[in-house]
């Protein structure tokens, strides 16, 4: 089965997986210094995005699935 399967991979594309852990709430903090020692979590339509670690006193939890 693995020599067949291996028979018909299709290498001719290339995909790019970007994990932008706690991007934006890093870029927030870099325009506002004052934000850093705050809880922050950064989210839209009804979807968290990301929160950083400070955050985790309110239950915030970053969710990585492998």
């Amino acid at each position: 089965m693995l020599e067949r399967l291996e028979r018909r991979r299709d290498l001719s594309h290339t995909i790019v997986h970007v994990d932008m852990d706690a991007f934006y709430a890093a870029v927030e903090m870099l325009d506002r210094p004052e934000l850093r020692e705050l809880p922050m979590a950064v989210g839209g339509n009804s979807m968290l995005v990301c929160c950083i670690p400070q955050s985790s006193v309110f239950f915030c939890f970053l969710c990585n699935v492998s």
